[in-house]
This record gives structure tokens, C-alpha cells and sequence, in this order.
């Protein structure tokens, strides 16, 4: 089977200021599905990539006719207009090869697979969304169309036939190790590796998947449960990218780097056992972190922490159902090294937020001592208890309208739950911004 992974940059002629915000992320999701597709079947293989390469729809589907692709996979997230442009791509490639596979994955088919197949023209079939984690879904899917077997009995899809199908849920990989590290021979990771050195910026990695929260903005891709790789198998994964390119600054994107202590801990150790000189940073929960901790994940090399705060108003945490303890996180803060950078993520825009949610969040920044800050305005994602509110209140009337106009996300209000005007939002997050005590 042909078979193209399309790295598609979405933003033509749709809002000139996401031109600005085209920071580069190595699609580690396609390249990931990439590594399991060349360890378990013999298809060939082609790419895409118009976030580094120049060139639009037109030459990409000129481009599909003369390698006659059977299947393209695409992944995609919900916001900065990605809805509205999938279903465009969509439409025409249905248009122009009737008999295409498209497989859709990441964040948004998780999120909105019934809007992506009732607003789309593709026939019968066409169009599969992956729900959640594609490893297995994608080896199982592909040899269903290749013996022409019955798509029901694919497990984590959901597909359009005589209506929306959604199949039996597919189980949560358990052993993350025992599946293929990214195919970085796939992508042309030389030019994002040249974009990281040139900005300054950290390789993205992940070692965990899923969160134990529950905030009612957040939609969970994983799901609740979490399942953590190996300490080995990180530290070899940045050993290898090490040694094919020369980055030693790596940056854990998971949900949340501290879901287990001990695994903290582990992944300490097993920096100590390697000879690369590795600078690191991760996203987690201030609760979480304590100062010996701290200090350990000093001496291999961590240099910077984020933590998601949201808030530093217990009334619009727990209307956040954050679960955080805020004093606990003041404590947290305020014993940590002085050699660690911290950074602090904040919401603004929660159902309860006034001048004075927003005064007590500036202080605590200054009292805390955090370097850097950032806020950015609430957006209202599906699925989430959020977004059900919204719609209970009116303030979503249709569910295709709003997710085709959600651009930009956390850059302004999609929907404003307090009443203050947006500008006012905007302010608020601009205060939080400039209250970081770096070089204070």
C-alpha cells in the first residue's frame, strides 16, 4: 500500500496573524505511527510537511496522483482554524480520488469525531477517526483494508456509514516501551533540529501519557489513566537523538512530568548513568514538586519548571476542580533551588474571575518569587464540562460554527463566562504576563 503522512500546516488565507505563532513542533505523533508502520508491515512510505516545505493543497494532491496514494494520514488538534481547513481538505480530496483512504488521528478526532464525519463529503467509509492512541489502531486498521475486512471489528475508530459508527473502545496501551520510538529518518528532522538551535528552544519528548486531573477546561486525548515509559527507555531515546543530532536540550511535554515520585526519581538515576551533559525542562504540578526533588532533578541537568497554577484563587480552583492544594504549591515554590527557573501557567476567564481573583494571582506570583508568568484567556474546548455549560447557557448555539471559528487558542475569548468584555480579559492576562520576578 502507498501510503502518505501529511504534516499539513493549515492557516492559508485564513487569519495572516497565526503567520506569527508558527513556532515549529516536530510532528512526533505521525512520526511515531511512522515507526510502527515500517516495524510491522511493508508499505511504502511518503511525506509531507508544509510546515517546512512550500507548497499548498493543489501541488499536494498533484503530488499524491503521480505516487497513486491509497491511504494519507493526517493528525490534527482542535484550534487555530484546523477544523475549518480538514474539512476543506476533505471535501476535496474526496472530490478528486473517490477511492482515498483518509485517516484522521490526534487530538481532534478524539475530540470531535461526529462533527469531522456529519460535515464532511467523503463517502461511505472514506474518512476513519482514531480515537486516542494509534499504535495498535493503525497496524489493526490497515490490515483491514488491505484484506477488505469488515471496519466494525477495528477497535478506537469511528467511520461514516448509513450515519456515524463508533467501534468497540480500544484498551490503553499498558507498556509504552514495547512500542517504536519515533521514525526521525521519516520527517527532514535536520530542519527542525536547525530551528531548535536557531531559537534556542528544547526537543520535545514525552514520557507519559494521561492525567489524574479532572479540570473541567481540559480535554483528556488519554484519558484519566496513565502509563509512564521506562527511565531507560527516555534516557535512550534522548541518547540516540543525541548522538544522530546533537541536541542535548530536551523539553517533557507531557500532561503532567510528576505523576509518580518514584519515577522522578528513577529517571534521576538513570541520568547519572549517562555521559551526555543533558539540559532539561518539564511541565508539572507545584504540589508535587518538593525541594529535595528539586534539587536531585538539579544536579542531572533540569534547569526549568512550568507549572500549570491557573489561578491562584482557591474559589476558581475548585470551580476549576483543579484539586490542588494552593499553600502547599506556595510552600513548594518558594523551597526551590535558586538555580531552577520557574515558570507559572495561569487561566483567565473562569466562570467567578473579578479583580480581585485576578490581584490575589498577581501577588502570589511576587510573593512566591516566579521568574516568568503567562496567562492566557480561557478557551471552551468540547468535551469538556466547560463547553456543556456554555451550551446549557446558550453561549454555544452550533457545534460546527463554533469549532470552525475557533482560532488561536488562549489568544482571546471564544466564549466569556464572567462579566467583564473581553478587553478587559485581555488586560487582566497582559497584568499576569508582566508580573514574573525575573531580573526583579
Amino acid at each position: 500500500m502507498n501510503i502518505l503522512l501529511a504534516n499539513l500546516y493549515w492557516s492559508y488565507g485564513l487569519d495572516s496573524s497565526l503567520e506569527k505563532m508558527k513556532h515549529l513542533h516536530y510532528p512526533t505523533g505521525l512520526a511515531i505511527i511512522a515507526g510502527e508502520i515500517k516495524r510491522k508491515r511493508k508499505d511504502t512510505l511518503f511525506v509531507i510537511d508544509s510546515y517546512i516545505q512550500d507548497i499548498k493543497d493543489e501541488a499536494i494532491f498533484d503530488y499524491m496522483d503521480k505516487n497513486r496514494i491509497d491511504c494519507i494520514l493526517v493528525s490534527m488538534y482542535l484550534g487555530n482554524y484546523q477544523y475549518r481547513y480538514l474539512k476543506k481538505f476533505i471535501n476535496n480530496l474526496a472530490r478528486i480520488f473517490p477511492q482515498l483512504t483518509v485517516v484522521v488521528g490526534g487530538p481532534m478526532p478524539s475530540t470531535i469525531p461526529e462533527l469531522i464525519l456529519e460535515n464532511t463529503a467523503a463517502v461511505n467509509k472514506q474518512v476513519i477517526c482514531v480515537i486516542g492512541e494509534g499504535e495498535d489502531t493503525i497496524i489493526d486498521l490497515l490490515n483491514c483494508i488491505d484484506n477488505k475486512s469488515d471496519l466494525s471489528r477495528v477497535k478506537g475508530v469511528c467511520y461514516k456509514e448509513k450515519g456515524v459508527v463508533f467501534t468497540a473502545e480500544r484498551a490503553r496501551i499498558q507498556d509504552l516501551d514495547k512500542h517504536s520510538p519515533p521514525a526521525y529518518d521519516i520527517f527532514d528532522t535536520v530542519k527542525y533540529v536547525e530551528y531548535v538551535n536557531k531559537t534556542n528552544r528544547c526537543w520535545e519528548i514525552n514520557a507519559s501519557r494521561g492525567c489524574y486531573g479532572n479540570c473541567i477546561f481540559c480535554k483528556l486525548v488519554f484519558g484519566s489513566k496513565i502509563t509512564s515509559r521506562s527511565a531507560c527507555s527516555i534516557v535512550k531515546e534522548m541518547e540516540d537523538f543525541y548522538a544522530a543530532y546533537g541536541v542535548n536540550r530536551f523539553n517533557f511535554v507531557d500532561d503532567n512530568f510528576l505523576n509518580s515520585e518514584k519515577q522522578a526519581w528513577d529517571f534521576c538515576a538513570a541520568l547519572k548513568g549517562s555521559d551526555i551533559d543533558f539540559k532539561w525542562r518539564f511541565q508539572g504540578r507545584a504540589d508535587r514538586l518538593t525541594a529535595s526533588l528539586a534539587e536531585a532533578l538539579l544536579q542531572v541537568g533540569c534547569y526549568d519548571v512550568s507549572f500549570g497554577l491557573e489561578s491562584a484563587a482557591a474559589e476558581i480552583l475548585a470551580a476549576m476542580n483543579k484539586k490542588m492544594d494552593i499553600d502547599k504549591a506556595s510552600a513548594n515554590i518558594r523551597s526551590l533551588p535558586s538555580g531552577l527557573e520557574t515558570h507559572g501557567s495561569f487561566i483567565v476567564g473562569m466562570p467567578g474571575e473579578n479583580q480581585s481573583t485576578i490581584g490575589r494571582t498577581i501577588n502570589f506570583i511576587k510573593e512566591v518569587g516566579l521568574k516568568h508568568a503567562g496567562a492566557g484567556i480561557l478557551t471552551v474546548f468540547p468535551g469538556t464540562a466547560l463547553y456543556d455549560m456554555a451550551k446549557i447557557r446558550g453561549m454555544i448555539k452550533n457545534d460546527d460554527e463554533y469549532c470552525d471559528n475557533l482560532g488561536p487558542v488562549y489568544a482571546r475569548p471564544y466564549v466569556n463566562f464572567t462579566s467583564f468584555p473581553d478587553e478587559q480579559l485581555m488586560a487582566w492576562a497582559s497584568s499576569i504576563d508582566n508580573a514574573g520576578c525575573a531580573g526583579g
